[in-house]
C-alpha cells in the first residue's frame, strides 16, 4: 500500500513539474511573440501561408534579433525609410531563402554585399532584401504587386528557382496559384516557434537536431510507406519529362513576365538571374560539400538524383537547367539583363548545402550582379531619379 502511494506521489510530482514546464514554455512563447510584434499589424493571405507588412512595418527593427529583421513580416538588413532619398538608387531583391540568406549573417548575404560593393565604387545605392524563405515566383509576384511596388525601387533583381521547380507539375492536378501544394510548403510545425527560431540562431546544435528529426521522419515514412499525397504528383519517374510543354515551366515564366509588366508600368528596371546549385558539380566537389554539411548540419546532401543509379532522369536538375535557359531567353526577348551565376555552383566552398550559398558564394553573386548593373549603365554615380528611370 505504501509503495503504491509512493508511486502515486512520484507520478503526481512528475505531472506537476511537467505541467509547470509546459506552461512556462507557452508563456515564454507568447511573451516573445508579443515582444516581437506588439507594435506591428499584419495582413494575412491564407492561400499564401505567409503574411505581408503594411505601413511602418517595412522597417520595424526586431528586439530579439537586433542586427536583422525576420520575414515573413519584416525585411532583413539595415533600417531604411519608406520614402527614398532622391539621390539614392534603390535596388530591391526578390527571392526565397537563397536571397534572404541561410546560415549566414546579414553582412554575408548577397544583397548586403551588393550594396557594399557598389557604394565602395562610388555609387549611392541602397539594397533592400525583400526575400522570404520558401517564396516562389508566385509569392514574389503577389507581394511585389500589393506591397513592394509602393517602396518605389529603381531596380528589381529577381533570383528564383528551386522553390518553384520542386512543386508538383501533374497537369491533372496543377493550379497556377500553386494551391494544389501550398499546404505542403513552408516550415515544419516546430519552426513556427519563436523560441526555436531564437535558439537556432544562437546554437548550431538545434539545426542538427532539426535535420536529425527530418531524417528520422523520412525513414519512418519510407518504412511504413505513408509519404504525403501532396508530393505524389511530382513523382512520375516512369513518364518522360517534357519541359517544353510543361505547365509548371509556363507558369514560372508567366510569373516573371507579370512582375516585369508591373515593374515597367512603374518605371522600374528589372534584372533576372539564373539559379546556382551544386547538383551538377564534380564528384570531388560534391564529396567536399558532403563533409561540410555533415560537420555543420549533421546530415548528408540530398542530390535528388538517386534515380540516376537506376537509369532514371533527375527531374529537379532537368527543370533547373531548362528554367535557367528560359530565363536567359526571356531576358533577351524583353531586353532585361540576366546575371548568369549558375557557374558558381561548381565549387563546394561557395555553398552551405545543395542550394544555399556560403558567404563566399554570396560575395561572388554580388560581384557578378554589380558588373551587370554597371556595364548596362543601370546605375550612375551622380544618381537622380530621372537618370535612373529614364
Amino acid at each position: 500500500m505504501k509503495k503504491t502511494k509512493k508511486r502515486r506521489n512520484i507520478f503526481l510530482h512528475c505531472f506537476i513539474i511537467l505541467s509547470i514546464l509546459i506552461a512556462s514554455l507557452l508563456y515564454a512563447e507568447f511573451t516573445v511573440y508579443g515582444l516581437k510584434y506588439v507594435k506591428n499589424y499584419f495582413f494575412n493571405y491564407d492561400n499564401l501561408k505567409y503574411a505581408f507588412p503594411p505601413g511602418d512595418g517595412y522597417h520595424a527593427p526586431s528586439p530579439i534579433l537586433p542586427h536583422t529583421v525576420h520575414p515573413p513580416f519584416l525585411f532583413r538588413g539595415k533600417k531604411f525609410d519608406k520614402e527614398k532619398d532622391p539621390g539614392t538608387i534603390r535596388i530591391m531583391t526578390l527571392g526565397g531563402s537563397t536571397t534572404y540568406g541561410f546560415c549566414v549573417e546579414t553582412k554575408d548575404t548577397y544583397p548586403f554585399q551588393l550594396e557594399k560593393i557598389l557604394n565602395e565604387k562610388g555609387y549611392n545605392v541602397e539594397v533592400i532584401n525583400a526575400a522570404v524563405s520558401g517564396y516562389t515566383t508566385m509569392h514574389s509576384l503577389i507581394n511585389y504587386m500589393l506591397n513592394l511596388v509602393y517602396l518605389e525601387p529603381d531596380i528589381v533583381y529577381i533570383y528564383h528557382g528551386i522553390n518553384d521547380v520542386v512543386i508538383g507539375d501533374n497537369p491533372e492536378t496543377f493550379k497556377t496559384d500553386y494551391s494544389h501544394v501550398m499546404h505542403a510548403i513552408g516550415a515544419e510545425w516546430y519552426e513556427h516557434s519563436n523560441i526555436y527560431t531564437i535558439l537556432q540562431k544562437r546554437f548550431k546544435f538545434f539545426t542538427k537536431v532539426k535535420y536529425r528529426y527530418l531524417s528520422l521522419k523520412s525513414n519512418v515514412s519510407r518504412l511504413f510507406k505513408f509519404s504525403s499525397k501532396s508530393k505524389e504528383p511530382s513523382r512520375r519517374p516512369n513518364k518522360a519529362y517534357d519541359p517544353v510543354n510543361n505547365i509548371l515551366m509556363e507558369t514560372i515564366i508567366s510569373n516573371l513576365r507579370h512582375i516585369t509588366v508591373v515593374a515597367k508600368e512603374h518605371n522600374t528596371k528589372l534584372v533576372y538571374s539564373t539559379f546556382a546549385t551544386m547538383y551538377e558539380a564534380s564528384e570531388k566537389e560534391k564529396k567536399k560539400l558532403a563533409v561540410q554539411m555533415k560537420n555543420q548540419f549533421g546530415r548528408k546532401p540530398n542530390w535528388f538524383n538517386k534515380g540516376r543509379e537506376k537509369g532514371r532522369e533527375n527531374r529537379i536538375v532537368l527543370k533547373l537547367e531548362f528554367l535557367n535557359n528560359e530565363i536567359v531567353k526571356l531576358g533577351s526577348e524583353l531586353n532585361v539583363p540576366v546575371v548568369d551565376i549558375a557557374t558558381i555552383g561548381k565549387k563546394a566552398e561557395n555553398f552551405h548545402d545543395e542550394i544555399h550559398q556560403s558567404p563566399q558564394g554570396n560575395r561572388l553573386q554580388a560581384e557578378k550582379t554589380s558588373q551587370i548593373l554597371i556595364s548596362n549603365k543601370m546605375i550612375h554615380k551622380e544618381a537622380n531619379s530621372f537618370e535612373i528611370k529614364k
